[in-house]
């Protein structure tokens, strides 16, 4: 028979055997290996859209800059008329193969679209790269501007208040299409090649034509456009090469002296089997001062490669804006494939066609 008295009863409180504590990490670290690559990949994808974002602001001041400007596109860069920052005036006399006031410094395009406002510097820069962008020439006077160990075309290695100092923005993504956007050999004394401005309305198909880009990295760094130690960012690219007898892998505005007649073609980029040529290089391979033609490499290894989706050997994709203002994210080879860069190079003076059929350079 039960009585109503109560016995004092208890509990034993047992831990995590070793064994149960190996599981519960196996599992932590199973997880933390299925969503990391996911998180990254959402980083990068924020880090894209944030860089196409940049890149319609930039084709959208451009437009704005022609509307201003007699429908012309601006030059890629000039040698400025004095070394006053706020100064934005050049002569056409200066423009020759050197710059005759290297203290002058360069006007860049970036800072010809907003007058030299930095308030847009952000539409210029990508999160997916170091810095956010390539150094100007000639930073100035913020150091945070400098790449590491970088010397100025003045020969200058910080900053100091009197530095030489670019009038661009501190960083910069974006290069602007070389059949576009020309270089600043406009002076009538040129003896071979000239450039020219390039009207909107000499272009056919503005949707379907390239007006800026993104630069590569290489090794984490920007060295592939360099000069030595001088970042030479200012360039406009292009993977149209010269065909011109005599015209280097670099000179993409060589013009025979024997006759006149300079002519481009796109790079093929496989060859009969299918195999592709040594036109694209896997980013490793691409190695400092490709930008000056050092290499002997065609244009298509300057175009970035930040953006998934990211191929092991050639790296990921590149944002383009075009001319009508849109953007596009493909890789450098898909740009060439669909002959994105145009049907001439008008920034250069002569004939100046694009051949149909494309070829190794």
């Amino acid at each position: 028979m039960l009585s109503g008295k109560r016995t004092r009863g208890f509990s034993l409180t047992r831990g995590f055997t070793l064994i149960e504590l190996l599981v519960v990490i196996a599992i932590i670290a199973l997880l933390v290996s299925i969503l990391l690559p996911a998180l990254q990949g959402a980083r990068r994808e924020g880090w894209a859209t944030k860089t196409a974002s940049g890149a319609r602001q930039v084709a959208l001041a451009v437009n704005t800059y022609g509307a201003q400007f007699r429908e012309q596109l601006p030059p890629s860069y000039v040698y400025g008329a004095s070394n006053n920052p706020e100064d934005f005036n050049w002569r056409v006399q200066d423009q020759q193969s050197n710059n005759p006031n290297p203290s002058f410094g360069y006007i860049h395009w970036s800072s010809m679209l907003f007058d030299g406002n930095n308030t847009n510097r952000e539409a210029f820069q990508s999160p997916a790269t170091p810095f956010g962008g390539a150094p100007a020439t000639n930073p100035g006077t913020t150091q945070d501007a400098w790449d590491p160990s970088q010397v100025s075309n003045t020969g200058g290695t910080s900053a100091s208040p009197s530095t030489t100092v670019d009038r661009q923005v501190p960083r910069c993504v974006f290069t602007g299409n070389a059949g576009l956007f020309p270089r600043n050999k406009f002076d009538p004394s040129q003896p071979n090649r000239k450039n020219r401005l390039v009207r909107y309305g000499e272009v056919s198909d503005p949707s379907k034509t390239i007006l800026v880009t993104e630069f590569i990295t290489t090794n984490g760094s920007w060295r592939a456009l360099y000069r030595g130690n001088e970042s030479r960012a200012h360039r406009p690219i292009t993977p149209l090469f010269n065909r011109a007898s005599g015209a280097s892998a670099g000179d993409q505005f060589y013009v025979n002296a024997s006759n006149n007649l300079p002519q481009y073609a796109y790079p093929q980029l496989k060859n009969a089997t299918g195999q592709t040529t040594n036109v694209l290089q896997p980013t490793r391979n691409v190695p400092d001062e490709t930008i000056d033609g050092g290499s002997g490499l065609n244009g298509i290894n300057l175009i970035g490669r930040h953006h998934p989706p990211v191929r092991a050997e050639f790296g990921g994709t590149a944002h383009f804006a075009f001319l009508d203002g849109h953007v596009e994210r493909m890789s450098a080879e898909e740009s060439v494939e669909r002959k994105l860069w145009g049907s001439k190079v008008w920034s250069v003076t002569g004939p100046n066609g694009v051949a149909n059929n494309p070829e190794i350079p």
